[in-house]
Formats: structure tokens, C-alpha cells, sequence
């Protein structure tokens, strides 16, 4: 419209100008346009990304947490039966293992008494103690309860029974002693048929130490 006027007023060649100005102030507004628009696009393709890698990182935390609570006990960090079952089985035809079923004594009475807080306290300290005095290789997992696992790999029954009554020892020994019943098996059977002569060997070392057996 200024341009038009101009023409009239003053002449072609400032209308010219005029028009050409108001051209490129459009073309300007349009540029600052598009690059608002080109910066707001990059945002939200910048937000998507980081949403997404976030999404990536929860879900790498999550597979983490599951694959070490497939691992690992949560109260006693020592390994999970389903751990301790596939490690045996893959040792199946590779090398003999022996294995010793333990159970923590008097856990139900304190339970009972002092309350599963306590007992839980005493669950933990009772592993933390059978590790720190395992040697190299040997494995300890938590299968239920009061109830625990140790493998000795490559090594013979009688070996894995002196290592028990060893640790049977130190930890009677403690200033704040425990006691525990358990029973070792070997040999070339199934995981679970060895897991069964084991427990049923335990509950034999149980009964005999109600009796007045020694810890021998």
C-alpha cells in the first residue's frame, strides 16, 4: 500500500525501493520465523532423545536389579538358590562337586521370642560369618529360610566334611556363638537328588546333636 501511494507521490523508482524494503523485512520476518520454528524442532527432538535415553537407563538399572535378585539373596547377599542350581548343573560331567546343607540351629525360637527383626539379624551375621571363612572357589547361597547351600567344587566328600566341621568350629568359637546341623553328599546325580542327600544327611547331624552328639 505504501508502495502504491508512493508511485503516485513521488515516482517509480522510490516506490521501487519502498517495495523492495518492505520484500525484504517480510523476508526477514520470515527467516526468524523458520528459525524459531528449526530451534524449536531441534528441542523437542533434543527432549526426545534424552527422554528416550532415560527410558534406556531406567530399563538397563532395572535389568541389572533383576538379574542380580535372579543372583543374589537380598537379605544375606549370599547367592540365590536358582543361581546355585545352574551353577551345579553346569558343572554337571565337568567336574565332580561336593555339597554341604546347612541349617542355622534355634532360628524359630528366637523368631518366636524376639521377633523376625532379630531374627533376620541373626540370619545375616551367620552368613557374613561362613564367608569370611571360605576359601577360594567355594560358594555359599541361601536356598530358604534358615536353610543354606555350600558347594566345594572339585573336591572329595571327605574334604568337604573336614572344611565343615572346621567352620562348624570357628563359628561355635565366636563371642557370640552359633551353631548350625548339617550334611555333605557327592557324586555324579542329579542337582536335586544331591540337594536331597545332603538335607537328609543334616537332618541325621540334627537329630544327633539333640541327642548330645558332639560338634565333631
Amino acid at each position: 500500500a505504501d508502495s502504491i501511494f508512493c508511485m503516485i507521490k513521488v515516482g517509480n523508482i522510490v516506490a521501487i525501493l519502498l517495495a523492495a524494503g518492505n520484500l525484504l523485512l517480510l523476508l526477514l520476518i520470515f527467516l526468524i520465523i523458520r528459525q524459531k520454528w528449526i530451534i524449536a524442532r531441534e528441542r523437542r527432538v533434543e527432549e526426545e532423545y534424552e527422554r528416550l535415553a532415560a527410558e534406556r537407563a531406567r530399563e538397563q538399572i532395572m535389568r541389572i536389579e533383576l538379574e542380580t535378585s535372579l543372583k543374589q539373596d537380598a537379605m544375606t547377599r549370599c547367592f540365590s538358590r536358582r543361581y546355585i542350581t545352574e551353577y551345579l548343573q553346569k558343572m554337571q560331567g565337568k567336574e565332580t562337586c561336593s555339597i554341604a546343607f546347612i541349617d542355622l540351629d534355634g532360628l524359630k525360637k528366637i523368631n518366636d521370642e524376639k521377633g523376625h527383626q532379630v531374627g533376620d539379624q541373626l540370619l545375616i551375621r551367620f552368613a557374613e560369618e561362613l564367608k569370611s571363612h571360605l576359601t577360594q572357589g567355594e560358594l555359599l547361597a541361601r536356598i530358604g529360610g534358615d536353610e543354606f547351600l555350600l558347594v566345594f567344587p572339585n573336591t572329595t566328600l571327605e574334604t568337604a566334611e573336614e572344611r565343615m566341621k572346621a567352620l562348624r568350629n570357628a563359628i561355635s568359637r565366636l563371642e557370640e556363638p552359633m551353631s548350625f546341623s548339617y550334611g555333605a553328599a557327592c557324586g555324579e546325580m542329579e542337582v536335586d537328588d544331591l540337594i536331597r542327600v545332603a538335607d537328609e544327611a543334616m537332618y541325621r547331624d540334627k537329630k544327633r546333636l539333640k541327642k548330645g552328639g558332639d560338634l565333631r
